[in-house]
């Protein structure tokens, strides 16, 4: 009997035991926390336990500063508001949210828990070319549709990997007005043609971008026009201009620029390298980081020293960030030609040097050119002499070709040419016009030709006409006699 009253006392006991503990948990429930991205950890801590699944009140770990506390007991523990909090408490000293776990969140190396709670996941490691990283509250389990949730059966896995944006960075570049499918264009000297960049935002406002650089470089033979760049947040429009966030800046493209690589540069030798940087205040400004995309509009010009022909001009984007984060973007191709006309003796056909020909565009000018000793004129860019002169690069259009001046002994021709240059014909790069422009000789009299004969036939006649004369006087004295 003793012994009975013994055992029943025992199990009394430890029903007084469980009823003084407000909820038991059951030892098989887990939550796993994961990181599945490279160079990123996490450090855990708890910052409350899950006191009673019957009220769902929460026990704050003893270190939690008063501001946790109090957003723990608002309910909210999931909102913004709470991690908020959370973020606030930390940078003031990590321990002010709680308790920090053994080990770190990373890849290959889980959490696994089993007492519920309240838990703060802390990005204390990140990758250095990383776009967007958050750190996240937990809550396991979640109490919805009237239960508590602890995941399919009582498992539950939170992956931080979630909360990294990484490797998402976008840089695009397209002829303004023009979609992603136009690659090319063709254009010529002294024409604008206006480039639009743009790049994905890179940093969050918990996580801050430390450097965001949108970079082009441009061939040789293409000219950035000065001050033409323009920066807009989300979309290009006045209304979003961003143009005090970023400095614009231009440098020459030589092989020693601190950027040139030798094994993907050499198109872009001599050319222009553009760069336009945030500002460091623009980077710690939390407005930035709720912006969608970064806009650049910006104009070129092709120069004297443009390729012609399918070797084109290229120019081509990309986006500098954080500590040594390079994202390439689009490449866009400008081409462009040049025109050449055999100037000729029109009696003989044979090529006719000396004659200086003009190109225009309506009544402009553009170039001029003196026919060789074959006749063949190319017309010069300005400033250009000499056997390795740059010519005039042209764009699709109609031209017209006239003499300026001509060689001793030869006729200035009156006449023009006109040429009309296509799309297709760009891609030749040199069109030599199949119609030659000819000159005539000027025809001066010669000894024995032509010339001395009217005066032999107008002397002789007068000659007859005055012996004529002398024979009728003659006669008329020897009547009178």
């Amino acid at each position: 009997m003793k012994h009975t009253k013994r055992i029943l006392a025992v199990v009394l006991a430890a029903l007084f035991l469980l009823a003084t503990v407000p909820t038991a948990f059951a030892a098989d429930k887990e939550l796993t926390i994961t990181c599945d991205k490279d160079e990123f950890e996490f450090t855990i801590y708890k910052v409350a336990s899950l006191a009673s699944t019957d009220t769902g009140a929460y026990t704050p770990e003893a270190t939690c500063s008063d501001d946790v506390k109090a957003a723990i007991a608002t309910a909210n523990q999931t909102g913004a508001a709470f991690l908020s909090a959370l973020n606030t408490a930390y940078d003031a000293t990590p321990a002010n949210v709680g308790t920090a776990l053994q080990g770190v969140v990373k890849k290959g190396s889980n959490k696994v828990i089993d007492q519920p709670g309240i838990y703060y996941a802390r990005c204390t490691k990140e990758h250095t070319n990383k776009t967007k990283v958050a750190n996240a509250v937990i809550v396991w389990p979640e109490y919805k549709n009237n239960a508590w949730d602890y995941g399919t059966n009582g498992k539950y896995t939170f992956a931080l990997g979630t909360k990294v944006d990484f490797g998402n960075v976008s840089v695009d570049k397209n002829f303004t007005g023009k979609d992603d499918t136009t690659t090319t264009m063709n254009s010529g000297m002294n024409k604008e043609v206006s480039f639009t960049l743009s790049a994905s935002i890179v940093g969050s406002t918990t996580e801050k971008a430390t450097k965001y650089i949108i970079w082009d470089k441009m061939s040789k033979g293409l000219s950035y026009v000065a001050k033409s760049a323009k920066v807009y947040y989300n979309r290009v429009a006045d209304a979003n201009a961003a143009d005090d966030d970023f400095i614009v800046n231009t440098e020459s493209f030589t092989t020693a620029h601190a950027k040139y690589d030798a094994q993907k540069d050499s198109e872009y030798a001599g050319g222009t390298y553009i760069t336009i940087t945030a500002k460091n205040t623009t980077l710690e400004d939390d407005a930035f980081y709720g912006k969608t995309r970064v806009y650049v509009t910006y104009k070129a010009k092709i120069n004297k020293d443009a390729n012609i022909g399918q070797t084109g001009n290229p120019n081509k984007d990309g986006l500098e960030y954080n500590a040594n984060g390079n994202k390439e973007g689009d490449e866009r191709i400008v081409y462009t030609c040049q025109a050449r006309i055999k100037k000729v003796n029109g009696a003989t056909n044979a090529g006719l040097a000396g004659c200086v020909l003009g190109i225009y565009e309506g009544t402009t000018q553009l170039a001029t050119g003196t026919s060789a000793a074959d006749g063949t004129v190319k017309f010069l860019a300005a400033g250009e002499s000499g056997a390795n002169a740059k010519e005039y690069k042209l764009a699709p259009g109609t031209y017209t070709i006239k003499e300026e001046s001509t060689v001793a002994g030869f006729l200035k021709s009156s006449a023009t040419v006109t040429v009309t240059i296509t799309d297709n014909d760009v891609a030749t790069g040199t069109i030599n016009v199949a119609e030659n422009f000819p000159n005539y000789a000027i025809k001066t009299p010669s000894t024995g030709g032509m010339g001395t004969m009217i005066f032999t036939i107008v002397g002789g006649s007068l000659i007859v006409l005055a012996g004529v004369m002398m024979l009728v006087i003659l006669k008329k004295r020897k009547t009178a006699k």
